[in-house]
């Protein structure tokens, strides 16, 4: 569907169809994760798949929802949802649909996206959404 849904899934930027996104997405994850920039993208991808498999419980993954950078997918009741960076957008196959989530800004919703590309994410990666997800406040 979109570069957000593929990051939440533990994927990243492709190194030969996409490798401007690519060099951005692995100069913002080392930065992010706070690692030397000698990192190879082999560790990049061993992190992440580290991450994709793991069994976090929902306690490691809780994040308050107006603290996650725009790309951040979480679950909220049981769906996937987007987050912006300025409003919460519930994930179907066809694009996403806005909910009512100013009341769930404070509220706590459990992570999706590996927490090492959330800080990716932070450092400035700035994912290419579905155009029904309309724009991020980055």
């Amino acid at each position: 569907m979109d570069e957000a849904t593929a990051l939440a899934a533990g994927h990243r930027p492709c190194g030969e169809c996409r490798r401007d996104d690519y060099k951005r997405f692995k100069r913002a994850w080392v930065l992010g994760n706070g690692r030397p920039d000698d990192t190879t993208i082999a560790d990049i991808d061993a992190a992440m798949h580290a991450e994709r498999i793991s069994k976090l419980n929902d306690v490691g993954r809780l994040r308050e929802l107006e603290t996650l950078p725009a790309g951040g997918v979480v679950d909220w009741g049981g769906n996937p949802h987007l987050w912006n960076g300025n409003a919460l957008l519930k994930w179907s196959p066809k694009g996403y649909v806005t909910v009512d989530s100013n009341w769930l800004k404070t509220a706590n919703v459990r992570l999706i996206t590996p927490p090492s590309v959330e800080r990716a994410l932070a450092a400035g990666y700035v994912a290419r959404l579905h155009e029904s997800a309309g724009s991020s406040s980055s």
